[in-house]
């Protein structure tokens, strides 16, 4: 079964920074690929990944950020984009920095939990406040930031699959309205 827990890390100054940066360039990433996708409807989210090593060589500030933080954003886009086309959604819209406020880490190499301590890749370590133990095998990580504040939602998986059993002895209770208005007149 899959678990979901939200704990709030405590980076200090110089870690908020980082993560800040982080967001801002996953924000830019993300604008950047939405006007990729704009301009030409052919590009897809292989072709913006294989790009990504390019740009990477280009820009100093998608060296700083883990690499699967940034597949991550372009599959975040990919995921809009093909809500929009099975209409489900709006078009996908240019992020401003107030409503991109979250990176992901997909996979458990890119962080760990040990010692009530969070070590996020390319961030470091962070104290971390865990109000229970996580159970389960650590699938992906998304750090949320909220006004001033920092959040870490883990994600988990115990591998046990969560069995509905069936109901046998159902019951259905049917009111007719009718009947109902001729009982309050009696009453």
């Amino acid at each position: 079964m899959i678990r979901s827990y939200k704990f709030r890390p405590y980076p200090t100054g110089e870690q908020a920074k980082i993560m800040d940066d982080t967001i801002a360039t996953c924000r830019h990433l993300y604008n950047d690929s939405l006007g990729e996708r704009s301009v030409d409807w052919d590009v897809g989210f292989y072709e913006q990944k294989q790009l990504l090593t390019l740009r990477k060589q280009d820009i100093k500030y998608y060296k700083q950020v883990h690499s699967q933080v940034l597949q991550d954003v372009l599959l975040r886009l990919d995921k809009s984009y093909q809500a929009f086309f099975k209409k489900i959604m709006k078009y996908p819209k240019f992020k401003r920095r107030e409503k991109y406020n979250s990176f992901t880490y997909p996979q458990h190499g890119g962080f760990r939990i040990r010692d009530n301590k969070l070590v996020l890749s390319c961030i470091g370590t962070i104290k971390l406040k865990m109000h229970r133990i996580p159970i389960g095998m650590l699938r992906r990580c998304t750090v949320i930031r909220d006004v001033d504040q920092w959040y870490a939602c883990v994600t988990t998986d115990d591998g046990i699959d969560a069995v509905q059993e069936p109901i046998e002895n159902a019951v259905g209770i049917c009111f007719d309205i009718e009947a109902m208005r001729l009982f309050k007149k009696s009453l």
